[in-house]
């Protein structure tokens, strides 16, 4: 088996198998693309094979399969979700402070697949605005105490990676980090500032990370419990 990474992505497995007859993508299930093929075609055709349905790939992998928000649901690690019926025929929403407000006409119920479309949505901006609040400096402040020096930091969604770092030193951070545990955040982003020096995982590159965060084999399993998708705390 071969891993590969597609832009906006992230990691795409190939696998051969005797079996297979023909090449088949799918979304397994923890939510990561698989390209299955057979035997006796080279990994190179697989890796084409995703790259052309990366799009697919996108839209597939890891859909939202998020409990039913509820009144006092916490997103991230300040905001808590408000719902308020009322007489408008419009449903909307609100971040502002630590409160994710949803309005929505009294006929509807909570539950409902457009109210639950709206508050997601809200928890979305929620996220976003906690990550682009305290990201950027954490991630600063752990360079200049390990002496890293990076261009540029930017938060954005993405479907499978928590971050990457490109060759000219622009680090991306994922929105969905908000809803790590402090530690996992912190081993993000020294993996992100090992990237700086190294762009592969071979072994100075994990140095590089041991040397950042001791205990780095023990958060890298424990975040491999976690998905890049909104979740409920």
């Amino acid at each position: 088996m071969r891993t590969i990474n597609i832009i906006e992505i992230g990691e795409v497995k190939l696998k051969k198998s005797r079996l297979a007859k023909r090449l088949i993508l799918k979304i397994d299930s923890s939510g990561n693309p698989v390209v299955t093929i057979p035997s006796i075609v080279p990994y190179a055709v697989a890796k084409k094979f995703a790259i052309q349905n990366a799009s697919w790939i996108e839209k597939n992998m890891n859909k939202e399969q998020v409990e039913t928000l509820m009144n006092g649901s916490k997103i991230g690690s300040e905001h808590v979700v408000l719902f308020k019926p009322t007489t408008t025929s419009k449903i909307s929403s609100r971040v502002q402070n630590s409160t994710i407000s949803i309005s929505y006409p009294h006929n509807l119920d909570v539950s409902s697949s457009e109210v639950q479309a709206e508050a997601k949505k809200a928890s979305v901006r929620a996220l976003r605005a906690e990550a682009n609040e305290q990201l950027p400096s954490l991630l600063s402040s752990i360079a200049e105490h390990f002496g890293y020096k990076y261009k540029s930091v930017s938060i954005k969604k993405m479907n499978s990676r928590w971050g990457s770092c490109s060759s000219s030193g622009e680090i991306v951070l994922n929105i969905w980090l908000m809803q790590l545990p402090e530690d996992l955040i912190n081993y993000v982003l020294c993996h992100e500032l090992a990237h700086l020096n190294n762009h592969n995982h071979q072994a100075k590159f994990w140095s590089e990370v041991e040397a950042m965060v001791p205990d780095y084999k023990i958060l890298r399993k424990q975040l491999k419990n976690y998905q890049p998708k909104l979740k409920l705390a």
